[in-house]
Formats: structure tokens, C-alpha cells, sequence
């Protein structure tokens, strides 16, 4: 993302001179009015806060341990952008969810009314890819330790490519919408053995923390 928005600032008038608290794009924090037959979407606006927000990011990237004491701090929340389906079957402990594609003012504003809050963020490229191999397709769920990896891993599951990582965009969005308190995952973790805690649901009515030093049968 760096290497693809840097070329960029010569030709963005102010926009590699971004401070924590600013930015040169729209009004924080607010929904545009729509008018029918109007244009939906800025292109260039988008690139101007995505190449201020990079300039922030690169300082905001936290490895696994920082992340994890990150997280004790009052007041601080941890933000799932991921889909609410794939929220529900494992997630930081304590995470709250608003995939990507909801936010907006409106329900940012729900979810997080204080713009000055320390928001942590991750996505699946964050948690280790634990699918099993061809050996074990008959199986339903691959047990390491006590963290169950889903056989069926659907298309939002997969890791995807670095450089389009979820954590990016949604990075992104929160500085448009004026959140510059932002922290972000920067390691991959393995959720057996990491310092953050993962919740895993392992059945539809069982939601289990995951122990992380301990080997622990399931059903």
C-alpha cells in the first residue's frame, strides 16, 4: 500500500503534511446528502486521505505483545471489521464487530461516539491459517490445543493477498470519519498460542475462550 500511494503525494496538494489530529478530506464524522442522478463516489478524495492516513499508519502498527497489552488499557476498544459470520465463529476476546461494508457515520458513531478513542484493529490476515491438509478433509474441525480451525473455510476466511489485507481500508475509512487514535495489528498470530485471547464457537450454542497453554479435548 505504501509503495502504490507514495508516487501519489507530489501531485496532492498538503497531503504529506497530515497531522494526528487533521486531515485535507471532507467534514469528519458526517453522511454526505444524496441527490439522484449525482456522482456516488470521489476517487481522488479517497486517495488524499488514504495517502495522509498511510503517513499515521506506518507509525500505528503493533506487534502481537503490544497488541495484547494494548487491549487492558481502559477505554480502549477493539474493532472486528470483519463480516458478522465470520465474527461469530472466532474473534479477539472483548472485540466489538462493525464489518467494513456497515460503516459509516451513523453506526461508527454507535459503535465508538468518542472520535478521541483508542480503536485496535485486525482482520484474518492476522490470525494464522490453520486449515488442515488433504489428510484430514473427512475431519470437521482440525484441533490445535484447544482452538478448533474450521474445516470449510469460506472465501472471507482465506487469507488474503498482504497487500489488499481488510486492515487497510478499514484503517482508512476511521481516519476519514475523524478517528486518529487508531492502532492496528500489524503481526500474524496463532490464536493457541498467542497473547491476545481469541474467543472460538465451536458448536451453535457452545462460545468457549481459548486457553492457550493447555491441550484440551472437544467434541
Amino acid at each position: 500500500m505504501k509503495l502504490l500511494l507514495a508516487p501519489l503525494c507530489p501531485l496532492l496538494v498538503g497531503a504529506c503534511s497530515v497531522s494526528e489530529r487533521g486531515g485535507s478530506g471532507g467534514p469528519a464524522g458526517r453522511e454526505v446528502e444524496q441527490t439522484a442522478g449525482a456522482r456516488a463516489s470521489d476517487s481522488k478524495a479517497f486517495l488524499r486521505a488514504a495517502t495522509e492516513a498511510e503517513l499515521l499508519r506506518e507509525k500505528r502498527l503493533l506487534s502481537g505483545a503490544e497488541f495484547a497489552e494494548a487491549m487492558r488499557e481502559p477505554g480502549t476498544v477493539v474493532l472486528d471489521p470483519r463480516s458478522a459470520w465470520v465474527f461469530e465463529r472466532s474473534h479477539v476476546e472483548g472485540a466489538i464487530n462493525l464489518p467494513y461494508t456497515d460503516m459509516a457515520a451513523e453506526s461508527l458513531a454507535e459503535a465508538i461516539p468518542d472520535r478521541d478513542t483508542r480503536v485496535l484493529i485486525y482482520c484474518r490476515n492476522n490470525i494464522l491459517d490453520g486449515r488442515p491438509g488433504e489428510a484430514e478433509e473427512e475431519a470437521e474441525v482440525e484441533v490445535i490445543q484447544d482452538f478448533a480451525y474450521p474445516l470449510e473455510y469460506h472465501p472471507p476466511e482465506i487469507p488474503k493477498s498482504f497487500d489488499a489485507a481488510l486492515t487497510i481500508p478499514t484503517f482508512i475509512t476511521l481516519y476519514q470519519y475523524g478517528y486518529r487514535n487508531v492502532w492496528e495489528l500489524r503481526d500474524v498470530v496463532d490464536p493457541a498460542a498467542s497473547e491476545i485471547s481469541f474467543v472460538a464457537r465451536l458448536s451453535e450454542v457452545e462460545s468457549t475462550p481459548i486457553s492457550r497453554h493447555r491441550n484440551v479435548e472437544r467434541p
